[in-house]
């Protein structure tokens, strides 16, 4: 994924591993189509939205972001998931810049 990071939202795929021993942004693997996905471990259960929670939290932190930035658009009950990502528009350009190459996996 080559991460563009105007003004307008983009969708990062995750691959979630609920129920991990710790939570923490594992890395980039490729999914289906060979599209890249962020692998998120979080320790909390698939249930009630619990896992979904913890991975929102965690990518929100990873990116440097507000939770309220990213929502959950699809995969709710799933091990892939796509989450909006809306950047701040008060973001500078190094703060952009360095966003992107955060979201570009390395393959």
């Amino acid at each position: 994924m080559n991460a563009s990071v105007d003004n307008e939202p983009l969708v990062l795929r995750v691959w979630a591993k609920p129920g991990a021993s710790k939570t923490a942004v594992l890395g980039w693997r490729r999914g289906a189509n060979t599209v890249a996905e962020l692998v998120v471990a979080v320790a909390a259960p698939p249930e009630d939205g619990k896992a979904n929670a913890a991975i929102g939290k965690c990518v929100a932190q990873w990116l440097g972001l507000p939770k309220r930035s990213i929502s959950l658009t699809s995969g709710h009950t799933h091990r892939q998931k796509h989450w909006t990502i809306d950047i701040p528009s008060n973001f500078i350009s190094e703060q952009r810049a360095a966003l992107g190459e955060k979201l570009t996996p390395g393959f």
